[in-house]
């Protein structure tokens, strides 16, 4: 095995891979094109303008985790509050009781979730829209994961008739 391939780049000392000053700026200029694909609803910084209670800065934090995402980010990432954090779990379960494991066909999916959160959120102030906002997300996730098993099993069903056909000749 190559030695110059095991020691390019890593420090095995502290097993941390020290990011150059390029990938910094190819991650962050990704990130920037990922950004400018968003609707103008789902922009950065769309909900914390209006309200505090979303999460604070990372760069305001007391005590600021080490970590990728702050060294990346150089504090600008939205730390989600306790509340936040609260009424994602609530999305989360409503969205399961409401979907199960595909998806429901009924119109205005987003409302009728959005008001079953609602009623179960206590002593939180999130605004609707916000509200709206975690569930279409939620939604799309989804969605993604669905299309992928849908693409995985459409891929080996491919394979088998690729295989059948070998057979057959």
């Amino acid at each position: 095995m190559d030695e110059t391939c095991l020691t390019s780049g890593i420090d095995f000392d502290s097993n941390v891979m020290s990011p150059t000053d390029d990938d910094v700026e190819d991650n962050i200029g990704s990130i920037a094109n990922f950004q400018d694909d968003l609707p103008d609803d789902c922009e950065p910084y769309t909900f914390n303008e209006e309200n505090a209670d979303c999460g604070n800065p990372t760069e305001m934090l007391v005590n600021p985790e080490n970590d990728w995402i702050n060294y990346i980010s150089r504090g600008k990432i939205i730390s989600p509050s306790s509340d936040l954090l609260k009424v994602g779990k609530i999305i989360n379960q409503e969205f399961q009781n409401y979907h199960g494991s595909f998806m429901r066909k009924d119109p205005s999916i987003f409302e009728t979730i959005a008001n079953r959160v609602e009623k179960k959120m206590k002593n939180i102030t999130i605004p609707r829209e916000v509200l709206l906002c975690l569930i279409r997300t939620r939604t799309y996730i989804r969605l993604r994961v669905i299309n992928k098993k849908i693409s995985a099993a459409n891929a080996t069903i491919k394979q088998k008739r690729k295989i059948k056909n070998l057979q057959i000749k």
